[in-house]
């Protein structure tokens, strides 16, 4: 029997705003769709904002979902990934880790002896960085 895995990335830019209902509403979604991960670029979330963050984290856990989002001061860039829990526990080997600061995430996964890694970046437009 194979093993099937969803998932789906968004750049929602702007997710983060004073409304906590918003990021609520938005992970109440995901919860109900049919995606095991989801993975979002520039969600505008801002490392001064240390109440939203908690909220947003808060909001994952309560919901059954593992999230890292990444951040830094001034509101651009970021990356986020979320897995729902219930398919996390089927599937215990499952890493997800920052590997360039607010700019790249690797979740890697082991599903019917495959590792699967999967890379969630954030590419800026702009000149400097884009090269």
């Amino acid at each position: 029997m194979a093993t099937e895995f969803l998932y789906l990335v968004l750049n929602v830019n702007g997710l983060n705003s004073d409304d906590n209902t918003k990021f609520c509403k938005f992970i109440d979604k995901f919860k109900k769709s049919k995606y095991h991960a989801l993975f979002i670029q520039e969600p505008r979330y801002k490392n001064d904002k240390k109440q939203s963050r908690n909220n947003w984290e808060n909001a994952c856990k309560f919901r059954g979902i593992k999230c890292l989002i990444s951040a830094n001061d001034s509101g651009s860039r970021g990356v986020a990934s979320f897995w729902k829990q219930a398919f996390l526990d089927q599937h215990s080997q499952v890493d997800i880790q920052q590997i360039i600061p607010d700019t790249a995430q690797l979740s890697t996964i082991t599903i019917a002896g495959m590792e699967i890694n999967i890379c969630n970046l954030y590419a800026p437009n702009n000149g400097a960085d884009r090269s």
